[in-house]
């Protein structure tokens, strides 16, 4: 493919660089990311490096499993399923690199994006490659470990894969008791990873301390014991397929200001103490029954201004629960 992409001149090159993009984005899809999950045994939600793979195994099958994502178990086998070394970040890396060898310099990103930017598809250029894609009806619908053999019966047969029993946990039971299944800080990583059999990902913050992460749930290490069960992405909370999460008030985060909250709390007959802090505009709130805290801030403008003045109004931004240890005197 470089050899290919070689012979293009700089125009060129970006516009096949923006085709192919097209193409990757418009594939990234609830089924092909079933297709992952059940083949590679990933359980994100970007399954950029299988569509990568489809691509190049060409037009043809690329619309054909964009229409019917089970037919992929036609031309995937079982001995060879792990989806080849063709990832997504190393077709940018080429064609980045090809692009500053063309114009002689080491490296520009701001030039490279401007340019990008130039060879951009056209709203029109985008609908006709988008036209003659034809998406299985269903291709958005979600999924989980409890229900993937009913979306994808046949990929699922020829990998032998069986549903599983899907994590249940609820928010509002855990801001109140503070059990989030199994888990509470205290535990060691060893324990977790024999009776909490989630797939995370783990990350080294250095200073041993350590972050595993589901969905966009975490879980903070200080060197092998959990002190903190964390999430501050609030916009579109999940903790990945293995676990389905009742979202209590977090359905409707918007809705989530400090008022809201207050009253959902009191309505639930749940005791709860507050800390403002003027200095960062913001208001931490803690429920004693489980020693979970929530924490409101101001919204900010594009130049992190304070825009919101009434501590009310302030927003939910994060929650977490730490272990005694690690928990500030109130």
């Amino acid at each position: 493919m470089k050899k290919i992409l070689t012979a293009l001149s700089i125009p060129d090159l970006l516009k096949w660089a923006n085709i192919f993009d097209s193409y990757l984005f418009a594939a990234c899809k609830e089924k092909i990311r079933a297709i992952d999950f059940i083949v590679n045994a990933k359980d994100d939600d970007d399954p950029s490096d299988l569509v990568v793979w489809l691509i190049f195994k060409g037009r043809e099958i690329y619309l054909n499993t964009l229409q019917f994502p089970d037919s992929i178990c036609e031309i995937i086998s079982v001995i060879t399923a792990e989806i080849p070394a063709v990832k997504s970040d190393l077709i940018d890396k080429i064609v980045d690199d090809l692009f500053f060898d063309k114009m002689a310099i080491t490296s520009d990103a701001d030039l490279l994006y401007r340019e990008r930017t130039r060879y951009e598809l056209s709203n029109e250029e985008e609908l006709a490659l988008l036209a003659e894609i034809k998406f299985d009806s269903e291709i958005d619908d979600h999924w989980d470990e409890g229900n993937v053999s009913v979306v994808m019966p046949k990929l699922c047969e020829k990998f032998g894969w069986k549903d599983r029993d899907v994590i249940e946990i609820d928010l509002f039971n855990f801001f109140a008791t503070g059990k989030f299944d199994y888990i509470k800080p205290g535990q060691t990583k060893e324990w977790l990873r024999y009776n909490f059999p989630i797939k995370v990902f783990d990350s080294d913050m250095g200073n041993q301390m350590s972050i595993w992460q589901f969905g966009n749930m975490e879980l903070h290490f200080d060197k092998d014991m959990l002190f903190m069960i964390f999430c501050d992405y609030l916009s579109d909370i999940s903790a990945g397929r293995k676990i389905r999460l009742h979202k209590w008030i977090l359905e409707d985060i918007d809705s989530c200001t400090l008022q809201f909250v207050i009253r959902k709390l009191n309505e639930k007959h749940l005791d709860f103490s507050l800390k403002h802090d003027q200095n960062l505009n913001s208001v931490t709130l803690m429920i004693q029954s489980s020693k979970v805290q929530l924490h409101f801030e101001s919204l900010v403008n594009d130049d992190y201004e304070k825009i919101t003045e009434n501590p009310n109004d302030y927003q939910l931004g994060g929650f977490w629960l730490s272990h005694a240890d690690y928990t500030r005197a109130w």
